[in-house]
């Protein structure tokens, strides 16, 4: 029994994290605790190292700045690596009782600032690897607003900088060393009093982020209430929620109804990033590309942009599909894959405008059903200067997604437009028939058709029936059975004027083309393979049809 307590004793031991004691190097950083602070020491050791001064309070310096020897026992040159229950992290002073945050107001660049409380993203800290040749040593460059990371310079005047990013400095790799216990129950209290207001900030940055008025958006009303509790400047920050409103205006936005896309508005379509502009188009010759407002490039910028064109319709019909109409051109947006472009088309075209939850509230991406490549999704192309318009490209990317945000304007009533659509459509497969061919493969079936007719001549006749009517013709198609024999005449007709049907030589050496006696030799049977494909069999010797090696027959 005691040699199992013993045994477990030494596992349990084993498994436990080695923490650093007083005056050890951390050499990992799960080594890091709460409940420890430390002192820095840069790989150029001439430098000196982090330190907090009264004589000025709001900023860290080297300790060389001020004279002041290096003292691991002094609280004014330990810190604390606090890391908060949602994983963030934050530096702080233990003999300034502050926390560290990026600075960028000074004149030689961005310095670090000490502060009481924390006020946002520049106060998160986080580690990235030392790659100098030391790095063993001097493993860690601290990181404060998330990317700037600290280092000690000679030539600024706080010694301290957080403006030159670089992991092999020798001020910005440091080693990390173990200085005492610390009490962090003051500071926990102030990170955990500020991240239940950063919640609070992210949640009401996630409603200002999407324009007001915008499908999947709110109303102007609501957005304008919160955005003026964050200072009408369209962000939220830590100091915001101290606004008598900001509590009311977030709740009042959080109950608020979405918008949904309607028939009858008319919209701006922005781009999810707001520089790339909205969408619009410009005169040419045929009037033909959709462009973004802030496409730069000599020749793009000359040509003027088309009156009305910054506003569309997104009109969906009763069986679901959508028309996206610009008012400007009087046209309809399709892809050219050919080109790669998006166009403007007279005929009707339909368009996918689909949610991109990836990118959060109020963003939609613009698809053309017709074409099912991987990037068959509208994509602002601002970065390229040459003259096309916007360009296809996948969803992953902000600049493939937009905002359909409500804008003054009186939309046209396309019901009409999309009903003829899909008549159009139905004709074309009505003038396809012909009961000459009703034994072909293929062949719709003469009551599908009749019903057809009847469909688009209903005088209560809907997209959606039509359609439904479309795909029961289309279901009608005459199939390839297993048990039946085919003849398999050419579409083309010969010389004499005639079109012909294969058929098999008497000794079944080849095939020819005849002019149909109906004879065994003309009769085929197609057996499906298991990738869709067929052989071609004859009824008169059962052999298939195959290519002749080395000749241009069969």
């Amino acid at each position: 029994m005691r040699k199992i307590t013993l045994m477990c004793s030494l596992f349990f031991t084993a498994s436990l994290t080695a923490f650093a004691e007083v005056g050890d190097k951390i050499t990992s950083l799960d080594q890091l605790s709460n409940d420890k602070c430390y002192t820095i020491q840069p790989q150029d050791n001439g430098r000196g190292t982090w330190l907090y001064h009264e004589s000025d309070p709001t900023h860290l310096w080297a300790n060389t700045k001020k004279g002041v020897a290096v003292d691991a026992t002094s609280p004014n040159q330990q810190f604390a690596f606090l890391k908060s229950a949602s994983g963030r992290m934050y530096v702080y002073s233990v003999g300034g009782k502050k926390f560290l945050e990026y600075d960028n107001s000074t004149s030689e660049g961005g310095s670090v600032a000490l502060v009481d409380h924390i006020t946002g993203n520049n106060t998160l800290a986080a580690f990235v690897q030392s790659t100098s040749e030391q790095k063993a040593d001097y493993p860690w460059v601290v990181c404060i607003g998330s990317t700037h990371h600290i280092g000690i310079s000679s030539a600024n005047s706080y010694g301290i900088i957080s403006f030159y990013n670089n992991t092999t400095d020798g001020g910005n790799c440091i080693s990390i060393t173990e200085a005492n216990e610390f009490d962090n129950s003051e500071a926990m209290a102030k990170i955990q009093e500020a991240e239940s207001k950063i919640a609070l900030v992210e949640e009401a940055n996630t409603y200002l982020k999407v324009p007001a008025n915008s499908v999947g958006g709110y109303s102007e009303t609501l957005w304008n209430a919160l955005n003026e509790a964050c200072g009408s400047d369209g962000s939220a920050e830590i100091s915001d929620t101290n606004h008598p409103n900001f509590e009311t205006a977030l709740n009042n936005i959080k109950a608020g109804t979405p918008i949904n896309f309607s028939n009858d508005k008319v919209y701006k379509i922005q781009n999810y990033i707001a520089s790339n502009g909205y969408l619009i188009s410009r005169e040419q010759t045929d009037n033909s590309q959709v462009f973004s407002s802030d496409k730069k490039g000599e020749q793009t910028e000359a040509l003027p942009i088309i009156a009305n064109s910054e506003k569309w319709q997104a009109y969906t019909d009763d069986a679901g599909n959508t028309l996206l109409y610009n008012q400007g051109t009087q046209k309809y947006v399709q892809y050219d894959a050919v080109n790669n472009l998006w166009k403007l088309t007279e005929e009707a075209a339909y368009c996918n405008i689909q949610k991109n939850e990836a990118k959060g509230m109020g963003a939609y991406s613009i698809q053309d059903p017709n074409y099912t490549g991987h990037y068959q999704y509208m994509h602002v192309n601002n970065g390229q200067k040459d003259i096309s318009g916007v360009k296809g490209w996948e969803t992953s990317a902000d600049a493939t997604n937009f905002y359909f945000i409500e804008t003054e304007g009186t939309a046209v009533d396309l019901a009409s437009i999309a009903l003829d659509k899909v008549k159009n459509e139905a004709q074309k497969l009505i003038d396809s028939y012909s009961a000459a061919y009703s034994d072909y493969i293929g062949c719709y079936s003469s009551a599908s058709i009749a019903a057809l007719k009847t469909a688009i001549q209903a005088p209560d006749a809907t997209v959606s029936s039509i359609q439904n009517a479309i795909g029961q013709t289309k279901a009608s198609a005459k199939t390839i059975q297993a048990d039946k024999y085919y003849r398999i005449q050419n579409t083309m007709a010969f010389d004499d004027g005639e079109t012909k049907f294969i058929y098999e030589s008497a000794d079944g050496s080849n095939i020819a083309w005849g002019s149909g006696t109906q004879s065994p030799a003309e009769l085929w049977k197609l057996v499906a393979t298991d990738d869709g494909t067929y052989y071609i069999t004859s009824a008169n010797t059962g052999k298939q049809i195959q290519l002749n090696p080395g000749t241009t027959g069969y």
